[in-house]
């Protein structure tokens, strides 16, 4: 992640003890009803585990916001989701509301916009394929990586894997990523790019018969399950439009685009102008926060257990649940 413009200096960060205060980042979670949609799923007894472990460390949504707003921040804990995904409703909210606590729902808004619906609900869509419709997700990379292998595009991506992709640095700060996972990022994210990534899991999706938007619907909350959400004291805040997952790439006029239409959308739909966000992918620079104070978000996540340093309120650091989980006895 590119954390300032070129040029910029770096202010110095620094790792984050769990005798901080932190955010709990939550993304995926399943149960007897809801199946594991994707690597690292939570389920919802290890969610419930993960609750008991913080105890009164944690924090109801708004209450844990008041806190850091004041400064008064010692060691509290939030929880916090990513995406607008559907097993952050039906499996987490039930056990939330037994314990008294609320969560912070951070929403991308394009899958409920008709004229960038399908460009926002790739990424998961693209993940629930990968990981339900095949028999594991070695085998979705195997096909993947045959169908690179036969376009325009094998060539620079075999040159770009063997000159700049190593399995042990890349991502290594995401530990549940295999060596697998981490070259299939690289060829998506650093080579191929959204246009040409989108446009083969397209055809893939097609060629099996199925239809994304019925994917879709299985996948992500609905306008309703947001507006719930928020009445029910959650607090829902930004997580752009069509979720980039290289922000820090886009010029500051489309990183502007991306979370203004966000925040009217989820003003649209809750009544309410957000003030909260997380960065997609961790991705940001210093014209991302920019666009964020100017927008009046004045709370913002990372993704990753260190405190940013050019604008640290809008950097505050999370601990993925995945690591969490792993890490309680």
């Amino acid at each position: 992640m590119n954390e300032s413009a070129p040029g910029e200096a770096i202010l110095p960060v620094s790792p984050v003890s769990h005798a901080a205060a932190f955010g709990i980042m939550a993304h995926h979670l399943h149960d007897d009803a809801l199946p594991p949609t994707a690597q690292g799923s939570m389920s919802s007894d290890e969610f419930a585990v993960m609750l008991d472990y913080f105890g009164s460390r944690l924090l109801p949504a708004r209450e844990w916001l008041e806190r850091c707003r004041a400064g008064a921040l010692r060691d509290e804990i939030c929880i916090t989701f990513d995406d607008a995904l559907r097993g952050q409703y039906d499996v987490a909210l039930p056990i939330l509301e037994a314990k008294g606590l609320t969560a912070l729902y951070f929403i991308y808004t394009g899958i409920y916009e008709i004229e960038s619906s399908d460009e926002a609900s790739v990424l998961e869509t693209h993940r629930y394929f990968r990981n339900v419709h095949f028999k594991n997700v070695d085998d979705f990379y195997a096909d993947f990586h045959t169908i690179v292998s036969r376009s325009s595009h094998a060539d620079i991506v075999a040159a770009r894997v063997e000159r700049d992709f190593d399995p042990q640095t890349y991502l290594s700060a995401y530990q549940v990523y295999s060596s697998s996972d981490r070259l299939f990022r690289f060829v998506r994210d650093e080579v191929l790019g959204p246009e040409a990534y989108r446009g083969m899991v397209d055809d893939m999706i097609v060629t099996a018969g199925l239809e994304k938007g019925d994917i879709a619907e299985q996948v992500f909350l609905s306008e309703d399950h947001i507006l719930t959400l928020h009445d029910r004291g959650h607090e829902i805040g930004l997580h752009s439009t069509t979720h980039p997952t290289r922000m820090e790439n886009l010029s500051r006029d489309h990183q502007f685009t991306e979370y203004r239409r966000n925040s009217l959308s989820i003003e649209r739909i809750c009544g309410e102008t957000p003030r909260t966000m997380s960065h997609p992918s961790n991705s940001y620079n210093a014209s991302t926060l920019d666009v964020l104070v100017e927008l009046d978000v004045d709370v913002g996540f990372r993704a990753d257990c260190v405190q940013g340093g050019l604008s640290p309120m809008l950097e505050l650091p999370r601990d993925n649940h995945t690591d969490l989980i792993h890490s309680i006895d």
